[in-house]
């Protein structure tokens, strides 16, 4: 589904100039993760091949590598600001918290989604441990902490392959952690999902320890899982994989006594963490939260996802009873008129947004930035296709090595960590593709496993490949000179065959200065003959057109858009009527001469001429149901000169750059660096003196 998905999907409209049809994308996508699983099976058996010396000189070298990613992220996109769900609504409370006259306001959002308590908990807790005084720190001490997550992830999941495999396979592992980029680009999100990601790993090493005589560590497994649950509650399906693997193991008392402590350790901390929540007037509200068959039922709608439709339908019940017959109706009703072949397609569709989607939607959380450079355009804007597509062939690559993972275990039939591990996929698989509502960032959090389980993917192949070369030495020879050669001139022919399309033909490319496109509420900002509107902004970059988003209008008014600068050294302006502006969407006005960035403006829509009964109602973000939030920080809203505290325009301002996607310098750059992956797999299979022996025997 990860290779061919742009071929139902047509995902390749989202590639821009990269592919020319879903097909070409395809065979693209084919060539990129032949090739990264070249090179990722060079990279192993070359650390085969060192001195013991020079694999420890490598991990510190990789360990900087992953470091240098982090510090990279921090620094370059500092801007990055929580987006308007989610994770956006837990921050607002918490930073009201913080403030004594408004930790009474804004609690529907935790009556309607109790489960996200914990984190607001941990999130308030953190503020007050650091008390800063600007929400750009507090957003920084955010990032730094998932980070500090994501490293005790890596260092848990490095410590339980070296345990299996050795040192060696343990460096391979941090590869493997390198090439997996939407981990780092999820550290700049705060949620459960990121918080939780370093759980799965703990965890696994804690019952390594245990099963090796460790019996304190028994009880501290029980003790995380039940706090892992109370925070993220989807990881209760750690239980149920460990209960099958000691029953596998005849291990009956073992399954009474973890199931026991665990489950009794979730209640109690669950009751605590809503007296700490009652502590900060966050009270239970049975008339909004959401049962669970509330999510089962968004997994039964169209594309199983979060839809609008369904909320309102299981929100506007008035009790917990009446909510749950809703909901579970619903579900009754869609399995009956649902057909086997149309079940079938939204399990497909629900597994490609899960797990066949290698980016798991990173940018969909990152789009609300203060700064738009040319290295946000390229990673996380409009211009990550090149990225993406990156992204989408080392994630095929680490689904081949999961695959012979999955045949080593079916074919040994051996009860070890590697079962386990499976079964947790497993049962993470069938959740969220049969059970549960899909969306892109549910695959994190087993991620960790699912990487681990790379390892004896990669440590099968090689040892295939070498019971195949001392089978047939000469033979195994040619072929991976054979392979090489193919690969070489394949790449040389995609190579030339775009060469024109992604550095000669020019598109246009949108480099915003602002990019405040979100709306949300009922309320609209009204310009008429006795109101006008003004919204500033600061731009940090120069720009030449603004975008306004109209919700109504009445009359036949003429308007002007006013744009100067805060500086009084520039300013233009547009006339226009409604016919100008689309409802519904954002319209553009172009200027004749472009603004200097790096300065504060002021754009103002105003009517001219004396229509009475005319009058335009332009979009703006404000309260919707849930907390009021001023989502663009750089600016406000001012009308008929009156500041409105915490809502914005539904405006852009930025530059139409005409220019091909890439120029020819990054273009045969890119080039060279798949050419060396190609040119290490020669090398590296070509004699590689010893090697066989150095590589780590199969764990069962």
């Amino acid at each position: 589904m990860s290779m061919i998905g742009p071929l139902f999907l047509g995902n390749y409209l989202k590639y821009g100039n990269l592919a020319y049809s879903s097909l070409d994308l395809t065979w693209i996508l084919l060539l990129l993760t032949v090739v990264f699983i070249l090179f990722l099976l060079s990279m192993h058996r070359l650390l085969c091949a060192c001195h013991g010396k020079t694999v420890y000189r490598l991990r510190f070298l990789l360990v900087a590598v992953i470091g240098g990613y982090e510090l990279f992220l921090l620094i370059v996109f500092s801007g990055i600001q929580p987006p308007e769900i989610d994770g956006g609504h837990v921050f607002m409370k918490a930073y009201h918290l913080l403030e004594a006259n408004r930790n009474n306001a804004d609690t529907i959002y935790f009556q309607i989604y109790p489960n996200n308590i914990p984190l607001l908990l941990i999130r308030y807790g953190l503020y007050r441990i650091f008390p800063l005084q600007s929400v750009d720190a507090f957003l920084f001490l955010d990032h730094l902490l998932c980070m500090a997550v994501l490293n005790c992830a890596i260092l848990f999941s490095a410590k339980i392959v070296k345990i299996i495999f050795g040192m060696r396979m343990s460096v391979f592992f941090l590869v493997l952690i390198a090439t997996c980029f939407p981990l780092f680009f999820y550290s700049l999100y705060f949620y459960s999902d990121t918080l939780m990601i370093m759980m799965p790993p703990l965890l696994i090493y804690l019952w390594m320890r245990y099963e090796q005589g460790n019996k304190p560590y028994g009880l501290l497994f029980c003790l995380l899982l039940a706090a892992g649950c109370v925070i993220r509650q989807n990881l209760i399906l750690f239980l149920p994989a460990l209960i099958i693997y000691l029953l596998l193991q005849k291990r009956i008392k073992h399954v009474l006594m973890f199931t026991v402590v665990t489950l009794g350790a979730l209640l109690i901390m669950q009751n605590s963490a809503i007296q700490l929540a009652e502590g900060i007037h966050l009270k239970s509200n049975d008339h909004a939260k959401m049962p669970t068959t509330h999510w089962i039922m968004l997994g039964l709608s169209e594309q199983g996802r979060y839809n609008y439709n369904d909320f309102q339908r299981t929100f506007t019940k008035q009790t917990q009873e009446e909510k749950r017959k809703a909901t579970t109706d619903e579900i009754k009703k869609r399995l009956h008129e649902k057909s086997i072949g149309t079940l079938i397609s939204l399990w497909f569709v629900k597994a490609f947004r899960v797990y066949a989607d290698g980016s798991m939607g990173y940018y969909w959380y990152l789009g609300n930035t203060s700064t738009h450079s040319l290295m946000y355009d390229y990673l996380i804007g409009g211009q990550r296709a090149l990225f993406l597509l990156i992204i989408q062939a080392f994630h095929c690559a680490n689904l081949f090595f999961l695959l012979c993972s999955a045949l080593r275990a079916y074919r040994k039939k051996h009860i070890d960590t590697g079962l386990l591990l499976q079964m947790m996929l497993f049962g993470n698989f069938v959740f969220y593709i049969f059970v549960w509502e899909a969306e892109p960032r549910y695959a994190l959090l087993f991620l960790f496993p699912f990487l681990i389980m790379n390892c004896y993917g990669v440590s099968k192949v090689q040892l295939w490949l070498g019971e195949k070369r001392q089978m047939n030495r000469s033979l195994w020879s040619i072929t991976g000179q054979h392979t090489a050669h193919l690969l070489v001139i394949l790449l040389l022919a995609v190579t030339v065959f775009h060469f024109r399309v992604i550095t000669q033909e020019s598109d246009v490319q949108y480099r915003y200065a602002v990019n405040q496109n979100q709306r949300k509420g009922s309320l609209q900002a009204r310009v008429s003959l006795d109101h006008y509107v003004s919204q500033t902004f600061y731009a940090d970059r120069s720009f030449d057109h603004i975008s306004l988003g109209m919700s109504r209008s009445k009359g036949d008014g003429i308007y002007q858009v006013t744009l100067r600068s805060r500086s009084g050294d520039e300013e233009q302006t547009k006339q226009f009527t409604k016919h100008g502006l689309k409802k519904g969407t954002l319209s553009n006005f172009n200027f004749v001469r472009p603004f200097r960035g790096k300065k504060k403006y002021v754009l103002t829509v105003s009517m001219i001429g004396n229509q009475q009964h005319s009058y335009l109602d332009l979009a703006i973000h404000g309260k919707g149901l849930f907390e009021q939030r001023d989502l663009y920080r750089g600016g406000s809203l001012m009308f008929n000169g009156r500041i409105l505290e915490g809502r914005d325009l539904q405006f852009r301002a930025y530059m139409r750059d005409t220019r091909p996607y890439l120029s020819t310098t990054s273009y045969f750059v890119f080039v060279s660096v798949l050419l060396l992956m190609i040119i290490l797999f020669t090398d590296v299979y070509r004699d590689p003196v010893g090697v066989h022996s150095r590589i780590p025997p199969d764990p069962a």
